[in-house]
Parts: structure tokens; sequence; C-alpha cells
């Protein structure tokens, strides 16, 4: 039964059907392997017998996402595009000094702090390296009212405005005039918010320079 999902889901990137397939593929380049898009997971749900194909985005923690029925026959409800997800494991011990830490949880840590020792400085730049992670930050802040409160709209547009909007209207789906449609309050004020004062302010707020 996968064989042939996948089979169906490989070929409406294939032939792209659907105008919403070619507006998502026109902007973005997916990952391949062995002469095919990566799968980077499957995600079945039978009890609404439908399928979830993720495939992977050159340079992006993004994915690209053809949903299929699964009955009464095999075919393509719709595509779109998910977030990427990541786990963090934590340790810290009052008692127990780094070494000892680092042999007990046998990972390779992404980074590292013992006290007594200089907290290395965040480079803020990385959180705004394209205008990809507009889609993300708009998802989590339309998670729920609260999320809503939360997340500062200024954040949707760290890569600068104009290059946001730029990247929103090459996309042009349903989301994304969703999202350009929130942002113009924005473009009244373009001299503050300007991808270098966005970063300069966020990282005076969170202590990050």
């Amino acid at each position: 039964m996968i064989e042939i999902l996948e089979k169906v889901a490989l070929k409406e990137i294939e032939e792209q059907s659907f105008e919403l397939t070619k507006q998502y593929l026109s902007v973005h380049k997916l990952v391949y392997e062995n002469d095919k898009p990566k799968i980077a997971d499957v995600i079945m749900n039978d009890g609404e017998q439908s399928a979830e194909f993720y495939f992977s985005i050159v340079d992006e923690d993004y994915y690209f996402v053809v949903y299929l029925d699964t009955s009464p026959e095999v075919k393509v409800r719709f595509m779109g595009m998910s977030a990427g997800n990541r786990v963090y494991l934590s340790v810290s011990s009052n008692v127990t000094n780094l070494e000892k830490l680092l042999e007990g949880v046998h990972l390779v840590p992404i980074k590292t702090w013992q006290k007594g020792t200089p907290i290395s400085k965040i480079n803020a730049n990385r959180f705004y390296e394209d205008s990809g992670s507009t889609l993300l930050i708009w998802n989590a802040k339309m998670k729920d009212f609260d999320a809503g409160c939360y997340i500062d709209g200024e954040l949707l547009i760290g890569a600068g405005l104009n290059e946001t909007i730029h990247f929103l209207q090459k996309l042009n789906t349903t989301k994304t005039k969703e999202i350009l449609e929130y942002i113009e309050q924005y473009e009244t004020n373009d001299d503050y918010m300007t991808r270098e004062k966005v970063i300069d302010f966020y990282s005076k707020y969170y202590r990050l320079t």
C-alpha cells in the first residue's frame, strides 16, 4: 500500500497537476536522493483514511507536504507547507561537573556552559537569514490567543520588510495573503522596520549583544 501512495505523491510533484503545487515548487527546491524527491516522513491516518508525505526542502527547516486520500481510491487531496520540529534535552547540575554530565548523557552537545566561565554570546543574525522563517513564526503566532499576543509581529519581518513582502507575494497562497494583510501596518514605518533596526532592538531586548 505504501508503495502505491508514494507513487501518487511523487507523480503530483512531477506533473504538478494542482496550481498550488506549481506555486510552492516555483519558489522552493526539493532535496533529491537517487534521482527522486527525498521523503522525510510519512504519516498514515487510518481513522481519516488519509496519508501525509513530507518532502525535504533545500536549506530549509520546513517541509512540502502532499496529502492523500487512501480510500475509496488513492488520490491527492491537498498540499501545503509544514513546520519542522526539533527536540532539545537540557541537563544541569549543582553538584556534578560538566565532564561527568557529558559522560552520563552519551550525546554530542550543541552547546555547553560551566559555572565560573563566560557565557558565549549568541549571534542574533542567524534568526534572520531568510524570509522562510516568516511562515514558521506565523504558524506559532496563530496557534492560540495567548501565542498571538506574546509573539511580536515584528518577528515576522526580521529579514526586512521589503524582502518579506517580496517572498510572500511570490508564494501567493491564502496563508501568505493573510500575513501580507497583517504586516501592512508596518509599511508606514519603513525607517523602524529595517532589518538592521529589528535585529538591533531584539539583540538588546534579549541581551544577545
